[in-house]
């Protein structure tokens, strides 16, 4: 595999991941519908705490990826986590 390919899919693949850990964890540990927990959160400043919490979903991911040797996916896993750790300080 190309290595920007495999960068590209291990942040395409890091990015899924983090959005579906955000919802699972609105709609798991709330009350809220979604739209309307998003717009509590931002509106609180605590999303990029959700943020955080939907990125642990990667971990185990980026561990996987290194024991099956496929380490530029693993480097787009970080690129992406370093991304949205960037956008979350701005939010």
């Amino acid at each position: 595999m190309d290595r920007k390919i495999g960068v590209l899919y291990g942040m395409v693949i890091g990015m899924v991941l983090g959005a579906v850990g955000v919802v699972l964890f609105l709609t798991i540990a709330t009350d809220y519908s979604l739209e309307y927990g998003i717009t509590t959160l931002i509106e609180n400043g605590s999303l990029n705490k959700i943020i955080a919490l939907g990125e642990l979903l990667n971990v185990p991911l980026f561990f996987l990826l290194l024991n099956k040797h496929k380490y530029y996916m693993a480097r787009g896993i970080l690129l992406q986590a370093l991304l949205f750790t960037i956008v979350s300080l701005f939010i």
